[in-house]
């Protein structure tokens, strides 16, 4: 499993490989400035399944205090993500994101 995490300024990308090369991106689609029309997944996180010169596929749109479980991820293990909150201190947003493995 690879994590892979991307930051410039008011945008992050996380990046999740499994061992079969399937690759997550999460994003956090913050409703502000330039996006703050945004009509799809308003202040959510969004969860999109692809990979190099293939079209995407959106899996999910988490919610704050929410969450989504890929069942059996790995090793027979299932991956928790949760989207905790969001946050702003002086001027920067925040997002709140929990990764756990569980049996």
């Amino acid at each position: 499993m690879i994590y892979h995490q991307q930051t410039i300024r008011s945008f992050w990308r996380f990046r999740i490989q499994t061992r079969q090369f399937i690759s997550y991106f999460l994003t956090y689609n913050r409703a502000k400035g330039i996006n703050k029309d945004t009509a799809e997944a308003a202040n959510q996180v969004t969860i999109v399944q692809g990979a190099a010169e293939e079209k995407s596929h959106l899996i999910a749109k988490v919610d704050p205090n929410a969450g989504l479980t890929f069942e059996n991820y790995h090793d027979g293990r299932n991956l928790i993500i949760t989207f905790g909150a969001a946050a702003q201190d002086g001027g920067v947003d925040y997002a709140y994101v929990y990764f756990r493995h569980r049996l």
